[in-house]
């Protein structure tokens, strides 16, 4: 991983294997624990290995910077507007109006939320960038915060102003409301805070990652049998949620994509990588299920086979 030199202000972030670190946060530091009011002035930074960080694009309001697959762009909203920056190119490009983004697998596609005249409102449009032509999605008028794109199954998970979480089905225009198991939903909440989102093909399963006021907490939802439930105490090394006095509010919480690290922003501007046991165990069985020619070479790999 990058190294991330302190930054006070960073509020949002998005972690690519190759690509590195991008942050988001207001360039003046006096908004360090403050929320900034509209019109304030953002940084679009990135951190790669072995360098500082890079200045990528200032502009009001920026939020939400998100890697496309192939590490190649990195999409973000300023002023109520979609912008997708190349790093190839280092060009800054409008795509339309819009206040949240995400990738289709290939990169080849972003889809996001259009305000209507009601801001509580929004719209769903896929913009491809071959053919520069934008399509509706989903017509009707949804109040949601953030969303997930799956586009290999013709699928995306939308989150709500509340705790509300939605899997729409692009093919079969059906939309289904996830159930939470007893108690699972009473400190998610994506008004204040958007949700980290990671996903694993492989299982169908999304991982979000939750703050809240010194702490966060992960929650597994699988897109098979529409259900989310916490992790496990066996499959983190901190348990079902994470409790610390130095996890700065209003900061970036990053994991990368194999679910191998996560890294939390002490409240002192500084940030502090921690490792999963579950990110691990994961890993490995991904490793097989790509790789079925691998044979281990000792009984002691896998102990409870024998």
């Amino acid at each position: 991983a990058p190294v991330l030199w302190p930054w006070n202000t960073a509020r949002y972030g998005d972690w690519h294997e190759t690509g590195g670190i991008v942050l988001a946060g207001p360039q003046n530091s006096r908004y360090e624990f403050d929320q900034p009011p509209a019109g304030t002035l953002w940084e679009l930074k990135l951190a790669q290995p072995g360098q500082k960080y890079q200045h990528l694009y200032r502009g009001p309001d920026l939020k939400k910077p998100r890697f496309s697959p192939d590490d190649s762009m990195i999409s973000f909203s300023a002023g109520n507007e979609i912008f997708i920056y190349d790093l190839t190119t280092h060009k800054n490009k409008k795509i339309d109006q819009g206040r949240v983004a995400a990738w289709s697998h290939d990169s080849q596609k972003i889809l996001y939320l259009q305000e209507t005249e009601d801001p509580q409102q929004k719209k769903i449009y896929d913009f491809n960038l071959n053919t520069q032509q934008k399509e509706l999605v989903y017509p009707k008028p949804l109040k949601i915060a953030d969303l997930y794109w799956d586009s290999q199954h013709q699928r995306i998970c939308l989150f709500g102003n509340k705790n509300e979480i939605f899997i729409f089905n692009t093919e079969k225009e059906k939309i289904t409301p996830i159930v939470y198991d007893k108690d699972q939903n009473k400190l998610l909440s994506f008004a204040l805070e958007l949700p980290v989102i990671r996903f694993n093909p492989p299982t169908e399963t999304l991982y979000l990652g939750q703050k809240f006021s010194k702490g966060f907490r992960i929650y597994q939802l699988s897109l098979k049998t529409k259900r989310i439930s916490f992790f496990k105490a066996k499959q983190l090394s901190f348990h079902d949620e994470k409790y610390n006095f130095r996890i700065k509010a209003r900061s970036p919480l990053l994991i990368n994509s194999n679910l191998l690290t996560l890294i939390w922003q002490n409240f002192d501007g500084g940030f502090h990588y921690e490792a999963t046991y579950f990110a691990a165990e994961a890993g490995h069985e991904l490793f097989h299920k790509q790789h079925p020619e691998h044979h281990h070479e000792h009984e002691e790999d896998h102990p409870e086979e024998h």
